[in-house]
C-alpha cells in the first residue's frame, strides 16, 4: 500500500508536474481483515512491487499526455522534459510556461486555443476546427527574444499567430490540409543559418505591421498565399501554385551561402508575384539573376526599386525561361560597381529563352561593367534566344563599359526570338582601352527578329534590306536614334511605323507568310500599337 498511497505525491515532488488522471484506476483489492492478518512481508513483497511499476508507468503515462478538455482556462509551466503530449479540446485555453527547451512537445488542439508564452518555442503542433496558437511578446523582459530549433504547424481550418515580438527560429514548417493562416503582426522573425521556413498546401501568410523574416531560406509552394503589406521578407522561391502580392515593403537578399545563387526571387512552376511599391536590397549575385522565373511562374514587377552590385559574373537582372512572364513597370533597377574577373561573362538586364515573355513599360534601368583581366566581355540591355520574347516600351536604359574585348548591345536576338523596341530612351557607351569600339546596338543571329516601332527612318518600312548598318530615325515617342546594327541572312530587323490602315495592312501580308514559313510563335504586328500594351498578358492581379 505504501507505493499506491504514496508514491505518485512522492513523483509529483521531486519533478514539480501536475497529474490529473481521468476516469478510475483499480489496481485490484487487499483486504486487511482477519482472514488475511497472517500476510507476511515476504508474501506481499512481489504485490508491492508489482503495484510500485504499475503506479511508475501510470505516472510517465500521465506525465507524457496532459488532457484538458472541460473548457476552461489552464495553465501549464514545463521543465527540463524530453517528451510531453498535449490534448486541449471542446474550446479550451492553455497558457504555456516555460524556459527549457522540450525536445519531443507534441500538441494537438481541436477547436481550442494555445498561448505559447515559453523562451523556446520547439514543437510540433496539430491545430483544427478553428482552432488558435498564438505568441507574443507579452510578459517577457523588453528586447528579450523567443527561439527554437524545429517548429511546425499542421493545420485544418486554424490560425497561428505572432503578435509583436522578436523570434529566432532556425526552421519553421508549415502545412495546411485546408484553407489555415499564419498571422506576422509587427513581428521579427529570424532564420538562423542554415534554416528555412517552408509553407505548404493551402496556407494563407499574411504579414502587416513592420513584420519582418529575416536571412535563411523562404520557401511557398503547393497553393500557399501570401499578402505582405509594409513589411520585409527575405529572398522568396515559389513553387506550385504559390501567389503572393507584396506591397509597401522591403525584400532583402538572404545571406545563405554567402549571398551566392539566391536573388531575390526564383519562381517556378505555375506560381505568381507582384510586387508594387517594393525596395530590393543588398543584391549581390554571381551566376544567378536577381529574378529568376521558370515553367509557367509569373512575376510582376511595379513602383519598385532594385540596388545590386557583383564582383563575379555572369551578372542578370531579369530572367525569364521557359514558359513564364514578366512585366516590369515603372521600376528603377540598377547594377553598379561591376567588377568582372571571369572569362567569358558579361551582365544582361533582361534574359529570355524558351518561349518566355518579357515586356518593360517605363522605368530607369541601368548597368555598368569594368571587366578586370577579362576577355569577351557580353553587355545587353535585352538577350532573347529560343522563341521567346522581350518588349521595351518606354523608360530609359543605359548602360556602359570599359574594358577589353567587350560586346555590348542594346538587343541580341538569337534563335526565333524576337524583341521589340516601341518607345524609351537608350544611353550605351564603351570605352575600350586600344581596341576598336565594339558597341553594336541591334544584333539578329540565326532567325531571331529585332522589331523597331517609329517614322522617319533611313530605310523603308518593313525589313532592312542590308546584313549591317547604321539605323536612323525616331521612335513612337519621338526619341531620336543612331543605331549601329548587324544581322545573319535569315535574321530580320523591321521596321514598324505608327498604326495606319492601308499602311499597316501592306505591311503585314508579306511578313505574316514568312513568320507562318518560320513557325514564328505569337507574332503579329497588324495591331502594333494594341500589341505593345497586350504582348504580355499576366493572369496575375
Amino acid at each position: 500500500m505504501f507505493c499506491s498511497a504514496y508514491l505518485p505525491r512522492l513523483i509529483c515532488t521531486l519533478t514539480g508536474c501536475h497529474i490529473s488522471i481521468r476516469g478510475s484506476i483499480n489496481l485490484g483489492h487487499i483486504r486487511a481483515n482477519r482472514r488475511y492478518r497472517s500476510f507476511t512481508l515476504r508474501q506481499s513483497l512481489p504485490s508491492i512491487l508489482l503495484m510500485c511499476a504499475l503506479w511508475l508507468g501510470l505516472a510517465s503515462s500521465a506525465k507524457a499526455q496532459l488532457v484538458y478538455d472541460d473548457g476552461g482556462s489552464h495553465s501549464l509551466t514545463l521543465g527540463n522534459e524530453n517528451s510531453v503530449q498535449l490534448m486541449i479540446s471542446n474550446s479550451s485555453h492553455l497558457h504555456l510556461f516555460g524556459d527549457f527547451t522540450t525536445p519531443d512537445l507534441k500538441v494537438v488542439l481541436d477547436g481550442s486555443t494555445l498561448t505559447d508564452r515559453r523562451s523556446a518555442l520547439d514543437g510540433n503542433f496539430t491545430l483544427s476546427a478553428s482552432s488558435k496558437y498564438y505568441v507574443s511578446n507579452g510578459g517577457l523582459p523588453t528586447g528579450d527574444s523567443q527561439s527554437s530549433d524545429a517548429l511546425s504547424f499542421a493545420l485544418d481550418d486554424s490560425v497561428v499567430e505572432f503578435d509583436g515580438g522578436t523570434y529566432n527560429t532556425v526552421n519553421l514548417d508549415v502545412n495546411s490540409t485546408t484553407s489555415s493562416s499564419v498571422n506576422l503582426i509587427g513581428s521579427y522573425m529570424g532564420v538562423g543559418y542554415p534554416g528555412q521556413h517552408v509553407y505548404r498546401g493551402q496556407t494563407q501568410l499574411n504579414l502587416s505591421a513592420g513584420a519582418q523574416i529575416r536571412d535563411g531560406r523562404f520557401t511557398a509552394l503547393d497553393d500557399v498565399v501570401g499578402r505582405v503589406v509594409d513589411s520585409t521578407l527575405p529572398s522568396l522561391t515559389l513553387k506550385d501554385r504559390a501567389d503572393f502580392r507584396v506591397n509597401n515593403s522591403t525584400v532583402i537578399e538572404s545571406n545563405v551561402d554567402d549571398n551566392w545563387h539566391d536573388g531575390f526571387l526564383r519562381g517556378s512552376g505555375e506560381s505568381q508575384v507582384a510586387f508594387d511599391n517594393v525596395l530590393f536590397k543588398n543584391g549581390s549575385d554571381c551566376n544567378g539573376p536577381l529574378f529568376s522565373n521558370a515553367d509557367s511562374s509569373q512575376l510582376k514587377l511595379r513602383n519598385s526599386d532594385v540596388a545590386a552590385s557583383w564582383s563575379c559574373s555572369p551578372a542578370i537582372a531579369i530572367s525569364a525561361s521557359d514558359r513564364s512572364k514578366v512585366l516590369v513597370e515603372s521600376t528603377r533597377i540598377a547594377i553598379e560597381n561591376m567588377l568582372l574577373n571571369v572569362a567569358v561573362s558579361g551582365t544582361t538586364l533582361f534574359s529570355a529563352e524558351g518561349a518566355a515573355q518579357i515586356e518593360v513599360r517605363g522605368g530607369e534601368y541601368d548597368s555598368d561593367l569594368i571587366p578586370a583581366d577579362s576577355w569577351r566581355q557580353f553587355m545587353a540591355i535585352a538577350s532573347a534566344r529560343g522563341d521567346s520574347r522581350i518588349v521595351l516600351d518606354g523608360g530609359s536604359y543605359s548602360q556602359h563599359a570599359f574594358g577589353i574585348e567587350l560586346s555590348t548591345h542594346l538587343a541580341h536576338a538569337v534563335d526565333d526570338a524576337t524583341i521589340e523596341l516601341v518607345a524609351g530612351s537608350f544611353d550605351l557607351s564603351i570605352n575600350q582601352d586600344a581596341m576598336s569600339d565594339g558597341l553594336l546596338h541591334l544584333n539578329a543571329e540565326d532567325r531571331g527578329t529585332i522589331i523597331v516601332y517609329g517614322s522617319d527612318f533611313n530605310y523603308p518600312l518593313g525589313e532592312v534590306p542590308d546584313l549591317a548598318g547604321t539605323l536612323e530615325g525616331k521612335l513612337i515617342d519621338g526619341n531620336l536614334i543612331r543605331w549601329k546594327f548587324a544581322r545573319a541572312t535569315d535574321a530580320r530587323i523591321i521596321l514598324v511605323p505608327e498604326p495606319s490602315g492601308p499602311v499597316i495592312a501592306g505591311l503585314a501580308i508579306p511578313l505574316l507568310v514568312r513568320t507562318l514559313r518560320r513557325s514564328k510563335k505569337e507574332m503579329s504586328i497588324d495591331s502594333p500599337r494594341n500589341q505593345r500594351r497586350t504582348c504580355v498578358e499576366l493572369t496575375a492581379t
